[in-house]
């Protein structure tokens, strides 16, 4: 059964290092991503794996150049808005989701008809590594909240996820994208959410197989096979285009 990807709402690829996610996010995710009418990608890149996943892309280097590429024309300079930070922390990253999230004030006559965005912060746990999320949840909930109404969506990528912010978890359970995680991360994240039964898929994965996880999928769960040292399905499922 295919998932219809939704440009509003919160999604999760999680993986634990050399599984396969970052490769899959450049080759599968990003170019479907990418077909969606009037939708632009912010990829916030603090360790360089994102530099040309795109001809229409432009580097940017913090909050106010990516409110501006987004917002002081009545369109974004280019469909990929890759953010080299400057900075990383809890705090810099909720700015970043405003800068993205809608005008700042200086803006806010210049920009012309709506589009969506697709906002994906790699390594979440790079981010939050201090508290988890914990203490400042209420913050990150109201992005993810209000970013429904204006067809803003996150995807959160992370290795680890008893160090991503819990709510990334809980609101992405419309898909979250499973690749080798750890047998902590497994029984402390996973199984308390989705059950023992989608523990046990995760844990069985091949290499660079993958497992996606939804509520919207009758067994929750369905588990794929990639093409031998390639890190890619051998089919197009899975994942389908809005309408």
């Amino acid at each position: 059964m295919p998932i219809r990807l939704r440009r509003d709402v919160m999604y999760l690829l999680a993986g634990s290092t050399g599984s396969g996610k970052t490769e899959f996010l450049k080759a599968r995710m990003l170019p479907t991503f990418l077909k969606q009418r009037n939708t632009y990608i912010v990829i916030i890149d603090a360790k360089g794996e994102y530099e040309k996943v795109s001809r229409s892309q432009t580097d940017l280097s913090g909050m106010l150049d990516l409110n501006d590429a987004l917002y002081s024309a009545e369109k974004p300079v280019s469909r990929v808005l890759r953010v080299v930070p400057d900075d990383v922390g809890q705090d810099y990253a909720e700015g970043l989701l405003k800068a993205a999230w809608g005008p700042f004030s200086r803006n806010l006559s210049k920009t012309g008809e709506p589009f969506a965005i697709r906002f994906i912060l790699d390594d979440a746990p790079l981010w939050y590594r201090e508290t988890g999320g914990r203490g400042n949840e209420r913050q990150l909930y109201r992005w993810l909240g209000t970013g429904r109404r204006f067809l803003r969506g996150f995807l959160g990528v992370t290795q680890r996820l008893q160090l991503t912010p819990k709510i990334m978890l809980t609101e992405s359970t419309e898909m979250t994208i499973a690749f080798r995680l750890s047998r902590y991360d497994v029984k402390r994240a996973l199984e308390p959410l989705y059950g023992p039964e989608v523990g046990s898929a995760v844990r069985s994965l091949p290499k660079w197989g993958y497992a996606i996880i939804s509520d919207l999928l009758p067994e929750g769960v369905e588990v794929y096979s990639p093409i031998p040292n390639k890190g890619m399905p051998k089919q197009e499922r899975g994942i389908a285009l809005p309408e």
